[in-house]
């Protein structure tokens, strides 16, 4: 399909950018022609059927999606879209509209994200463009040829080494002075089951010591609070078992003393029996040796 014929069928007369990579590397890549966008046609508005009302076109992003990516964008209900609007307070639409002719047809969407400031700009793009790689058939391998075509114009194999290397650098500086960079992205998002994020946080917990709940502050995601309170009852059942560790060896002690005090009394008990048998039978050895004495006197 010819691109004059794609954009007919988009209904925008405005060309398409066809990038493919990491998507930090995409994200990089749209900022870039970004502040193009607003050096060039910064106030310039409503150029097609996908624009937003009175929005200047350098505080919008357009993004062609395949039609059987639009669920992962637009997400149940509308969450994914709501969330963006909600976390970032950007405006994100995708046309068709849901609902229409056109959107059960449509071969391709258009998700359309507007922000006047360029970092919240950033963030929403870099979310759709995650839900849209959340999808399996979607997601493409990246091939060298990808890389072999964009190096045919270069001359040279020393001259295309010491343009790699200069890249390498750019690249470099330019990561450090972005807006986003992957961390911030991977903090900012989380695509993880309530529950398996549950237990991410508890892990965290237990490995650094520091209260964090959910990065995205998702519906239904654990958050500080509620990591808090069950710091609060793991501490909680750890002092009780504490408490009762320490009953059980009071028990214990006062159970070995008792046995002490026991064993005390019947040695006593023993001896002074030892001592009355002595007693007696030194009595009866006295009385038989005066009996012996006495009869052999009366002899």
């Amino acid at each position: 399909m010819s691109e004059s014929v794609r954009l007919a069928q988009l209904g925008t007369s405005e060309r398409i950018c066809h990038v493919k990579g990491r998507l930090n590397n995409i994200v990089a890549v749209i900022e870039s022609i970004q502040d193009k966008i607003r050096k060039k046609c910064a106030n310039q508005v409503e150029n097609d059927a996908f624009d937003f009302d009175n929005t200047p076109r350098g505080n919008e992003t357009k993004i062609v999606i395949p039609n059987t990516s639009a669920g992962m964008v637009i997400g149940k209900s509308g969450y994914n879209l709501k969330f963006v609007r909600n976390r970032f307070g950007s405006k994100v639409e995708i046309y068709p509209k849901v609902g229409s002719v056109e959107a059960k047809t449509a071969l391709e969407r258009v998700v359309t994200v507007a922000h006047e400031e360029s970092s919240a700009l950033l963030k929403s793009i870099c979310r759709v463009l995650k839900n849209v790689s959340s999808n399996p058939h979607h997601c493409s391998k990246i091939n060298k040829e990808d890389f072999e075509k964009a190096e045919k114009g270069k001359e040279k194999e020393k001259e295309q080494e010491k343009e790699k290397e200069k890249e390498k650098e750019q690249e470099e500086e330019e990561k450090r002075d972005s807006p986003i960079q992957e961390d911030d992205m991977e903090r900012n998002l989380c695509l993880d089951h309530w529950r398996t994020c549950l237990t991410n946080c508890q892990e965290n917990f237990y490995r650094t010591r520091e209260v964090v709940g959910c990065p995205a502050q998702l519906r239904g995601h654990p958050t500080t609070g509620h990591i808090q309170r069950w710091v609060n009852n793991v501490e909680r059942q750890r002092a009780q078992e504490v408490r009762r560790e320490r009953a059980r060896d009071l028990e214990r002690e006062r159970a070995r003393d008792a046995r002490r005090a026991e064993e005390e009394v019947e040695r006593r008990r023993n001896d002074e029996e030892r001592r009355r048998a002595r007693e007696a039978q030194r009595v009866a050895d006295e009385a038989e040796r005066r009996r012996n004495a006495l009869g052999s006197e009366l002899e």
